[in-house]
């Protein structure tokens, strides 16, 4: 039998939770062990207890009911599984309450221990597939950092604060020189590690409220919020370069006694709402500043308010390839 699965049952019809406990307790596959809140303004409370396995979630309490009550537990567990029960058989309330977060949708009296046992297990499965959906959709399978659209949606995000706040975000484009002689010297499974490893790095050296993305190849993005201008970010973002430069030993299959690499990197920065008025077009002068940087022989640090903006091939914009 598998472990115990924690289970937080919101329901304020004592019946009901004297049936869910009893059916719970003849499962066969699982062992289960139930908590109970009657309340919706209960469950915050509980939830910070212990987080469960799985919710199931009454439609009809005291304080919520119906859709409302779905999209409140949602909300309060975004990562749990979500069951709801239901005194009346409507399968177009079941829907719609799939939609707004629900993993299954079950009605009261119709429903026996196997039945119930089988919908907790499929709606646990159900929700790691779709967690495992998201994160492949936000995050680089190579580096586990957030990949494109994970970046500009988090880029979006602190813009809007930076406009709330008056502060600035600054966003810094670095793309890895001769990383190609890597990959054709030494293979590409040890270009794999490098990049992993030197986005690793990055991660190390700014603030957890931060991001680094990898975007594509070996080039990756930082998004650094907070004030600052080029006199006073320079000195942080040169100890970033030079920590990320010291040099590499790779272990790979073809060099298991590791193989030593010194890296060079092209840095372009961008900082809002000086060099663009939104999002996207922080991510293109940024990109047109590290470009700038490479047409000036490369390892070296650039400020897009420093580029002779005439010196750059309309192609540099396009920082969605």
């Amino acid at each position: 039998m598998d472990d115990l699965n924690l289970v937080l049952l919101v329901e304020d019809d004592p019946q009901d939770v004297i049936i869910v406990r009893r059916f719970l307790n003849r499962a066969r596959r699982r062992r289960f062990s139930v908590s109970h809140v009657s309340r919706l303004e209960d469950l915050p409370d509980a939830l910070q207890v212990s987080v469960p396995d799985v919710l199931l979630v009454d439609l009809t309490l005291p304080d919520a009911s119906g859709l409302e009550m779905v999209q409140a537990a949602a909300r309060f567990a975004p990562d749990t599984p979500l069951i709801v029960l239901t005194g009346v058989e409507d399968e177009g309330l079941g829907l719609q309450a799939m939609q707004y977060g629900a993993q299954d949708y079950l009605v009261k009296g119709e429903c026996d221990a196997r039945e119930l046992e089988r919908a907790i297990v499929y709606a646990i499965e159900r929700k790691r597939l779709i967690r495992q959906i998201e994160h492949a959709a936000m995050y680089d399978a190579l580096t586990g950092l957030p990949n494109r659209s994970l970046l500009l949606d988090r880029l979006r995000q602190a813009v809007a604060r930076s406009v709330r706040d008056g502060t600035r975000v600054h966003v810094v484009w670095f793309d890895i020189d001769g990383f190609k002689t890597v990959n054709s010297e030494l293979g590409h499974a040890a270009g794999d590690v490098l990049l992993s490893q030197f986005g690793q790095r990055l991660q190390e050296r700014i603030d957890p409220s931060d991001t680094v993305a990898r975007i594509g190849g070996d080039e990756f993005v930082c998004v650094l919020e907070g004030d600052g201008d080029a006199r006073t970010r320079t000195p942080m973002l040169q100890v970033l370069i030079q920590r990320a430069c010291e040099p590499y030993r790779l272990f790979t299959p073809a060099h298991p006694s590791g193989r030593t690499v010194e890296l060079a990197i092209s840095a372009g920065v961008s900082v809002f709402p000086d060099d663009a008025a939104n999002a996207d077009a922080l991510l293109v002068t940024a990109d047109q500043a590290m470009f700038a940087a490479k047409q000036d022989g490369g390892a070296r640090l650039t400020w897009f308010a420093e580029v002779d903006t005439a010196r750059l091939p309309p192609d540099t914009a396009d920082w969605r390839r």
